[in-house]
């Protein structure tokens, strides 16, 4: 029998030494007669203590959390009286810093007396710190989502691939217990349902998740037995470690209220649009009727040939103003239709730059950089307001005297320019006219800019919030595309691209 001292005293073989220390091992050997215990050199020194020589077997137990020592002297006995054919245990041991490190200790006795008494034992111990670490984080991860799963009040459900219930929350249970009629319970099928053999899109969307897709759906859903509901639907698959898909996974949430808040809010701004609509068309129409009642009367008393037909200048042109808004309600909603013909883009907007600089109250510098372009089939009457909504949109936006404008036309072979637009109508690679109206005005914030074509929206005093959305009623109706960019403090450029030819 060797000396206990020589575990510690020689070297291990410089391989075995090196594999031990990687997968964190230690070496013991145990005299059961005379009680002492050897370990490989650097155990004890790893948790921080220093032992020279034999340790008594059970000096451990000064080191060994008092919650485990029953069980470690448990299982040692029940190894050495034959019980168990393997010595195993895990137990925590006090580092010299304080704190507790989890060890596993396996052996087994490779010597016994003849009458069946354990002489020698052999075994090792391993740090499972970190591994007891993690076991301990997954614990706590799988009771934290079975909180949520348990406590959500959506429903919730697990789907194996041969349509089996793995799982289902209280909520499902309730609410698949009101769409069955019978109460429906993990371990079961889909299929042992008719509710679910006959409801082909939920069996279809179970299906789809299963093939490894993920969306979300919302449905109205109705029966004899329940009101009328709103439902929103997530499917998702369920990965396994390799990523194959071994389940899905089925939340459903009843969305009826919201829907119905929705539907009051769209009521709502329905309301407000035809409110701002009537009072704006009802402010325009009263001042051109003004102007026009003002010159009959003008007329009835001028006295001269020369002030009755300056009255009926007046007049005409009032009643050109009214058939304008007419013209720009009927283009926004689409209801006009359009008489198109070949148009230069660049013609009708140097037309109506000159127009536009005669205009009252337009103190600013309206310049132009207008190319040759190919014509464009359009409504010139269509493309005349539209191009005179977004000068006078920048006038508007400027800060008066000194302030410039600029318009611009050129040809253009890709419809990426105006991409960032959401409003832009997918086209097929072709050749486009571009006009662009710039200004060194106020620009606006994302949220004007989000708003900038809703019927009605403005931030002037005295507009009616058609100008803009008219132009992009006139833009669809040519199949065109129209775009923003713009900041605050530093002005605002609309980029209308019109297909050529």
């Amino acid at each position: 029998m060797p000396q206990l001292h020589e575990l510690s005293e020689r070297p291990e073989p410089g391989a075995l030494r090196v594999a031990l220390e990687a997968a964190g091992l230690w070496i013991w050997e145990a005299d059961l007669v005379a009680e002492t215990t050897v370990l490989q050199k650097g155990f004890w020194e790893s948790f921080g203590h220093h032992h020279g020589g034999p340790v008594e077997t059970f000096d451990f137990l000064q080191h060994m959390h008092r919650g485990d020592q029953k069980a470690v002297t448990r299982a040692w006995r029940a190894h050495l009286d034959g019980e168990t054919e393997t010595y195993e245990s895990e137990w925590r041991l006090r580092a010299a810093s304080g704190e507790w490190h989890w060890v596993r200790s396996r052996g087994k006795v490779t010597e016994r007396a003849a009458d069946g008494t354990p002489l020698w034992m052999v075994g090792v111990y391993m740090d499972i710190t970190r591994e007891k670490q993690a076991q301990q984080a997954l614990a706590e991860s799988r009771a934290e989502i079975e909180a949520l799963f348990r406590g959500s009040r959506d429903a919730m459900a697990i789907i194996a691939p041969d349509l089996t219930i793995r799982r289902i929350n209280a909520a499902g249970g309730v609410l698949f217990q009101r769409v069955t009629g019978t109460p429906v319970t993990e371990g079961t099928n889909l299929l042992d349902y008719p509710f679910f053999r006959e409801s082909r899109p939920f069996l279809g969307e179970v299906q789809k998740a299963l093939a490894g897709n993920a969306f979300t759906i919302e449905r109205a859903f109705r029966s004899p037995e329940l009101a009328p509901a709103w439902w929103e639907g997530c499917f998702s698959p369920v990965l396994g470690l390799r990523g194959q898909v071994i389940g899905a996974t089925v939340t459903i949430r009843d969305i009826t209220e919201r829907k119905r808040i929705e539907g009051a809010r769209v009521q709502a701004l329905k309301l407000e649009s035809l409110g701002l609509m009537a009072g704006g068309i009802a402010h325009d129409f009263n001042n051109l009727l003004t102007v026009i009642a003002a010159n009959i009367e003008l007329a009835r008393m001028s006295p001269t040939p020369d002030e009755l037909s300056d009255a009926l200048t007046e007049s005409r042109a009032a009643a050109d103003r009214a058939a304008g808004l007419v013209e720009q309600l009927l283009t926004f909603a689409g209801k006009r239709e359009p008489n198109p013909g070949p148009v230069d883009v660049s013609a009708l907007a140097a037309e109506v730059a000159r127009y536009a600089r005669k205009l009252p109250g337009t103190p600013v510098q309206i310049d132009q950089d207008l190319d040759p372009v190919p014509p464009v089939e359009a409504d010139p009457v269509q493309l005349r307001q539209l191009v005179l909504n977004l000068l006078i949109n920048a006038v508007e936006a400027t800060r008066g005297a000194g302030s410039r404008v600029v318009i611009r036309t050129s040809t253009v072979l890709d419809a990426g320019i105006a991409a960032p637009c959401p409003l832009v109508a997918p086209r097929p690679a072709a050749q486009y006219v571009m006009l662009q109206v710039s200004d060194d005005g106020v620009g606006m914030d994302a949220t004007t800019q989000a708003r900038i074509f809703d019927p009605f929206f403005t931030t002037k005093e005295s507009g009616h919030g058609l100008g803009l959305a008219s132009a992009l009623g006139a833009v669809r109706a040519h199949g065109g595309a129209i775009a923003l960019d713009s900041e605050p403090g530093h002005g605002s450029t609309f980029t209308v691209l019109l297909p050529a030819g």
